[in-house]
């Protein structure tokens, strides 16, 4: 699939998801607390790299549901775009890590196979077009597992 439309693709699924009053559950410790005043006031369209950090850094692991549905399509924008990250590198292996191998976590309960198929179609992307990067940074097996995982579609909402 063309890049372009597998974003647009990507936004229009995701569209019905609004942008949640708390990203994460601020009151379990100081760090959700930081990455929920981080992410406030921004919206899925504006949201930077920067503010998405990186793989040890950042709000992506700790986000509610309602909150990772509603900024997975910038992060699939951001993959799909083979952007760098906060410490350079590459944002598609973050993506890889943090998005992880199948939608079986909480983080992803709100997700339907619509949303599950546009996150499977991304990675599929990902193989097609940026696989040597992938490789270089011994994240293939990786990538391997994230499309059967994904693929399979092993969860029915």
């Amino acid at each position: 699939m063309e890049q372009k439309k597998l974003i647009t693709l990507a936004y229009q699924a995701f569209s019905e998801f609004k942008k949640p009053e708390h990203s994460t559950d601020y009151q379990c410790c100081r760090e959700c607390n930081e990455y929920d005043q981080l992410l406030k006031n921004v919206d899925r369209k504006n949201l930077t790299i920067e503010q998405i950090g990186t793989v040890c850094w950042g709000p992506v692991a700790v986000l509610l549901p309602e909150a990772m549905a509603y900024y997975m399509p910038r992060f699939i924008e951001l993959a799909l775009m083979n952007v760098d990250n906060k410490d350079k590198d590459p944002y598609i292996t973050q993506f890889i890590n943090q998005i992880g191998h199948t939608p079986t976590s909480k983080a992803f309960s709100l997700f339907t196979s619509k949303h599950i198929s546009i996150v499977a179609e991304t990675y599929k992307y990902i193989n097609e077009n940026y696989r040597k990067i992938v490789e270089d940074l011994c994240w293939d097996e990786d990538l391997d597992d994230a499309i059967k995982g994904w693929v399979a579609n092993p969860i029915k909402h």
